[in-house]
């Protein structure tokens, strides 16, 4: 035993029979490397939280109707997935895991979310390659924060004019699949 942090990578499950006294994070991350599905039981307090160059698309079972802190500094929680290979999040059965966040996270990207819920929580904010599985049961919205990307040309009219956006700050309202 140390008091030194140690960073940790996996290439199978998490299991932690000790709850947040059984493991201390102290300032260590911990990897997940395998490109099959990995389980994680037992409450647990991540400082750093890392999937990434997984080469496939891959897995992440949190169990269910556990929470799972994430204790580090912004964007120290990095899931990164790519074009056809997204990395799911989900629980180990349709009821919801939950995730208590300490600080705002903005570091997921190509995440499949599901069955995924929020104690008490900082925002995570996945960007546009991400999806918030509408047949999963549920995915709390309270911390879950899917990014929208918008692009385009804003037209002063009826779409002839092209407004100055480079000289002029206004609020735009933006609506999909109903009008303002």
């Amino acid at each position: 035993v140390t008091t030194a942090p140690y960073n940790i990578t996996l290439n199978g499950n998490w299991t932690n029979n000790g709850g947040t006294a059984g493991f201390n994070a102290r300032t260590g991350t911990v990897s997940l490397a395998t490109n099959s599905t990995a389980v994680i039981t037992g409450t647990t307090n991540f400082y750093g939280f890392n999937v990434t160059s997984i080469g496939a698309a891959k897995t992440i079972q949190f169990q269910a109707g556990v929470v799972f802190g994430f204790t580090g500094p912004a964007n120290s929680v990095v899931v990164t997935g790519a074009g056809g290979q997204l990395v799911t999040i989900t629980s180990t059965s349709t009821a919801v895991w939950l995730a208590d966040f300490t600080n705002t996270q903005n570091t997921l990207t190509y995440v499949n979310l599901q069955h995924s819920g929020c104690s008490t929580s900082a925002v995570v904010t996945m960007d546009a390659t991400s999806t918030n599985d509408a047949t999963s049961t549920i995915n709390d919205s309270a911390c879950w924060n899917f990014g929208l990307i918008v692009s385009g040309t804003i037209y002063s009219d009826d779409g002839s004019t092209v407004f100055p956006c480079n000289t002029t700050n206004l609020p735009i309202k933006v609506a999909l699949g109903s009008t303002l």
